[in-house]
């Protein structure tokens, strides 16, 4: 790595990053093409499946979604793909099923909280928690059909 200093504890991203728009210009991350782990792991000297490589990669991807249209998914754990617009879709919506069952999850587990045993801080916190899967709840009622009645 060249002239790469630590920083609280870890090695910045920010020269493997580089490395990686170089390698991979956006203008040539084109719909479906597929770009390797092998071949990006030639780029950035880590092996795939390492805490490294992901943290490099994840800031990559981040980086060219923050400044263009393009989305990168997974490609069977081997690969990263330039998604399409279907595929951006079908990311959106696995990713708003996993983030509502993981608010379903949260809501369960405060539920189960002893409110005399937290301090106030603890019960705002709770409060606030509360008030969030409320309008998850509202927000979920609503997108069901509502019930009309036949008159």
């Amino acid at each position: 790595m060249e002239n790469v200093s630590v920083y609280h504890g870890g090695i910045p991203t920010k020269p493997d990053v580089k490395k990686l728009l170089e390698k991979f210009p956006v203008s040539t991350l084109t719909v479906g093409r597929v770009i390797t782990y092998e071949e990006i792991s030639l780029v950035i000297g880590e092996p795939p499946r390492t805490s490294r490589f992901r943290t490099v990669t994840n800031k990559w991807r981040k980086e060219v979604e923050q400044t263009t249209d393009i989305i990168m998914g997974t490609h069977k754990g081997q690969a990263l793909v330039i998604l399409s617009d279907s595929g951006k879709l079908c990311l959106a919506s696995d990713k708003l099923t996993s983030a509502t069952k993981m608010a379903a999850k949260a809501t369960m587990v405060a539920t189960k909280i002893e409110v005399k045993n937290l301090s106030d801080a603890e019960r705002e916190a709770l409060t606030k928690i509360q008030k969030r899967a409320a309008f998850f709840a509202i927000n979920e009622a609503f997108k069901r059909p509502q019930a009309i009645p036949e008159i």
